[in-house]
């Protein structure tokens, strides 16, 4: 094990491409250990307050802060084994005004989990937020065998108990508070049932409230293809992936 600096300087020696090393390198610790780690999608906004000369600089929104600041929108793919994260490959989101040829944040993830996939890297399963959780990144992973831990929107519609066209804030309001269990290891309130997602398939929903009296608004829904984890194992992949502070985040924004 060496200093991050001392691993800059070898990547800038190597003849091969980084990214392929850094592959390399994940699956060189694959090797070693019991667990194959997972994979993250997620957003990385760069403030450039004082950069409106580069190019790649746009008005990006700041879930953090809550407003709009001048900077770069980053997609990012990492791999994590639960207690280091190595970034994969990154691309950069550019607004249709800004470039030839337009690409949304969804599109750029598929072509880093089709690199991802061409290389033959592993993963018990990939994790992201609503804003990637679409029917065509959804299909990508199944078509290339990678399970998935997401957030989806509460407006997301779904066929449950042969019910066609509820979207999951209704099939929330079908359980009354009693019928969900609290786990301390993660600190809310989980239903989990199964359903079908259209042009997808069987899927596990996780209902989680954030407190026993908590209202819609309180109230996020994660889903996996891994039909078999229980209510509190899918938080917990989704919690230790993107962390505890992302999803009370998100309980904090607008649903």
């Amino acid at each position: 094990w060496v200093s991050h600096d001392a691993i800059m300087r070898l990547l800038q020696l190597l003849s091969v491409n980084n990214n392929n090393f850094i592959i390399l390198f994940i699956q060189a610790i694959q090797s070693q250990t019991a667990s194959l780690g997972y994979l993250i999608i997620d957003d990385v906004i760069i403030r450039k307050p004082f950069g409106k000369s580069i190019f790649h600089t746009t008005y990006v929104y700041d879930n953090t802060n809550k407003k709009y600041v001048w900077g770069m929108h980053i997609v990012v793919l990492l791999w994590s084994n639960g207690w280091i994260k190595i970034p994969i490959a990154f691309k950069i989101w550019m607004p249709k005004e800004k470039c030839e040829v337009y690409h949304t944040k969804v599109e750029l993830a598929i072509d880093m989990i089709n690199f991802v996939h061409k290389f033959g890297l592993a993963a018990e399963y990939v994790t992201f937020d609503t804003w990637y959780a679409s029917k065509a990144l959804l299909g990508v992973l199944k078509k290339y065998g990678y399970s998935y831990v997401c957030m989806i929107k509460n407006n997301r519609k779904v066929l449950y108990n042969n019910r066609h066209n509820l979207n999951v804030r209704t099939i929330c309001l079908l359980h009354n508070k009693k019928q969900f269990r609290y786990y301390p290891g993660t600190g809310f309130y989980i239903k989990a049932i199964t359903v079908i997602l259209p042009g997808i398939g069987k899927v596990k929903l996780a209902i989680v409230k954030n407190g026993y009296n908590a209202t819609l608004e309180n109230t996020r829904f994660i889903i996996t293809d891994m039909l078999d984890t229980p209510a509190q194992g899918i938080v917990k992949r989704y919690l230790k992936s993107l962390g505890y502070r992302n999803l009370l985040q998100r309980y904090q924004a607008t649903p």
